[in-house]
């Protein structure tokens, strides 16, 4: 495990050290612009999407990726409209109540690539076995829908707006 520490570049590190930055500042009630609810999730997308293309080359890779996302914004969506949560539409901002949540959605992300790196480091034949190729592909599916929270929230806020005009 020494080893393993010792020779993780010091950027790794950096990364963890912003994370818990932006993961403690969540604590706190904040207002965001649409754009800025973007930022991370797509940073996320990114990350999880250059280590996918960088080890493995299964198309069934995206499939089981894909799946990931639906689960996990589908269980957002059945949970429904969240009341920590308040989109403005004519600043288009969002209003967000401070929690735990993002901090603990940075660092499973972050721990998760961290310790799938590391194992296909030390056993680079496992980027050919298929099940191991599903597990970081289905964690990073999950991990990306979570990320979209916010835009699926907005999107699920004006929609029961739109709802309600209607009915009225």
């Amino acid at each position: 495990m020494d080893q393993i520490l010792r020779h993780t570049p010091l950027w790794v590190w950096g990364v963890l050290l912003l994370l818990l930055v932006l993961g403690w500042r969540a604590r706190q009630d904040r207002e965001l612009s649409l754009n800025q609810t973007l930022i991370l999730p797509l940073v996320i997308l990114v990350l999880t999407t250059k280590s996918l293309l960088g080890h493995f080359s299964q198309p069934t890779v995206w499939l089981v990726w894909g799946v990931g996302l639906a689960l996990a914004l589908l269980g957002m969506a059945l949970l429904g409209v969240s009341e920590r949560m308040r989109f403005n539409p004519q600043q288009k901002t969002l209003y967000i109540a401070g929690s735990w949540l993002p901090m603990a959605l940075m660092l499973g992300v972050f721990i998760s690539k961290y310790c799938f790196e590391v194992a296909l480091a030390v056993n680079p034949q496992w980027a050919t076995q298929m099940s191991f190729a599903f597990l970081i592909a289905l964690t990073y599916g999950v991990f990306n829908g979570l990320m979209f929270r916010n835009l699926l929230q907005v999107f699920l806020q004006r929609r029961s707006a739109q709802l309600a005009v209607q009915s009225c």
